[in-house]
């Protein structure tokens, strides 16, 4: 199934990936294929597992390469005073 990434924690390492039925699907860094970074909005591609707790997203990867991240400029230490 394809989705997109609608949160994504990366020091809890866990968010949710909305699928194209329109549904919430659980995903774990454990289920995230090795080498794929997700960060809000990344497509995806994915299988849906389900456990006590419900659907999961497992195996996925990206669909699309994420667009480079807003980097904030560093302060300089006469910013910093």
């Amino acid at each position: 199934m394809n989705g997109t990434v609608k949160f994504y924690n990366v020091k809890k390492r866990f968010g949710f990936i909305t699928g194209e039925d329109s549904k919430d699907y659980f995903v774990h860094l454990s289920g995230v294929e090795k080498g794929n970074f997700l960060t809000e909005n990344s497509k995806v591609e994915f299988e849906v597992e389900n456990d006590e707790k419900g659907p999961k997203a497992v195996n996925v990867k990206l669909t699309e390469p994420n667009p480079p991240r807003e980097r904030k400029p560093r302060k300089t230490e006469d910013e910093e005073e």
